[in-house]
C-alpha cells in the first residue's frame, strides 16, 4: 500500500516491458481511458482492495498480452459500462468478487 489516489494518463507509456504490475491497497477511486497505455507486455495486473468505484470504457485497451488474470475484487463497483473491456482477449481469469 502506498496510498496512490490517482494515476495520470500515459504514466507508464515506457514501460512497454513490464510483466506484472501491483496495485492494490491503495487509494485508487477510478481509472481512466488511457491509464495503462504503453504496457503491451503486461501479463497480471492487481487492483484488489481499492476504493474503485468507476472504470472508463476502453481503459484497458492497451493491455492486450494481460493473459492470466486480472483482479478487481473488493471495490465499490456497482456498474460496468459496455466496452470497459475491450482488448482483454486473452484474458483466463477476471475476479470481480464483492463489488456492489
Amino acid at each position: 500500500s502506498n496510498k496512490i489516489s490517482i494515476i495520470e494518463k500515459y504514466s507508464f507509456e515506457s514501460l512497454n516491458k513490464l510483466k506484472i504490475l501491483y496495485l492494490e491497497s491503495n487509494d485508487l477511486e477510478f481509472i481512466e481511458k488511457h491509464t495503462f497505455s504503453g504496457l503491451f507486455g503486461l501479463e497480471i495486473l492487481e487492483l484488489s482492495q481499492n476504493p474503485l468505484y468507476y472504470i472508463e470504457p476502453y481503459a484497458f485497451l492497451d493491455l492486450k498480452r494481460l493473459n492470466l488474470k486480472l483482479k478487481l475484487n473488493n471495490f465499490k463497483i456497482s456498474n460496468i459500462r459496455q466496452n470497459t473491456f475491450i482488448g482483454l482477449n486473452q484474458l483466463k481469469s477476471l475476479n470481480l468478487n464483492f463489488n456492489r
